[in-house]
């Protein structure tokens, strides 16, 4: 999964001379958060509405974005795996990275396009049941995990795996989502077979 094939590609972006009042305007009636500042065709910034808003309304100002725009932008590029982009985002606290291809502004990648590939990757959209598994983190326990499902011929719609907070130490959860509409078969030979199932719906 890789960043072009989830940002944004049509970007509003202002110039650093358009007043806070139009640019927050402009946000308003495309409903989105932030705002990358070209000048030449160069990103020079990036604004958050939440500081067009204060500005406007706390400060009763209305000054040219230049003024507030933070001109040391985080950026991710349009083949950077998407989960690098989310990491970005979550150590540096924003919503969203403009997406560089060189010195060229091609989108924007944000927290929301994020949560769609997550909702993707879980397989969500695609029905279905789902069951987490737990397991322990050595070499080839998914694959034992894995083969009572496979006698049950079931096809497996996505599969993931993570070390989760508060698990016991030396475990991982996987989580697959199946193409059935009843577990409770397959619930029943996991048991038999002494994997330990947190969790089916």
């Amino acid at each position: 999964m890789f960043v072009h094939r989830w940002m944004t590609t049509e970007v509003l972006t202002v110039t650093p001379d358009v007043l806070v009042s139009d640019a927050l305007y402009m946000m308003e009636d495309r409903n989105i958060k932030r705002l990358p500042i070209l000048d030449d065709d160069q990103l020079v910034g990036i604004i958050h509405r939440n500081d067009l808003i204060r500005t406007l309304f706390l400060k009763r100002d209305d000054p040219a974005v230049e003024h507030l725009m933070m001109s040391e932008v985080l950026i991710t590029h349009p083949e950077a795996p998407l989960e690098e982009a989310a990491l970005t985002m979550d150590e540096h606290k924003v919503g969203g990275l403009p997406v560089m291809q060189g010195a060229r502004l091609v989108g924007i990648i944000t927290e929301s396009d994020i949560f769609k590939a997550f909702v993707r990757v879980m397989g969500l959209l695609e029905g279905g049941q789902r069951i987490t598994l737990r397991v322990k983190d050595r070499p080839g326990a998914l694959i034992e995990a894995l083969k009572p499902i496979q006698s049950h011929e079931l096809n497996i719609i996505s599969v993931t795996s993570c070390r989760v907070p508060g698990s016991p130490p030396g475990t991982k959860e996987i989580t697959l989502r199946l193409q059935t509409s009843e577990l409770s078969l397959l619930v029943g030979d996991l048991l038999r077979h002494r994997v330990d199932v947190v969790d089916w719906r």
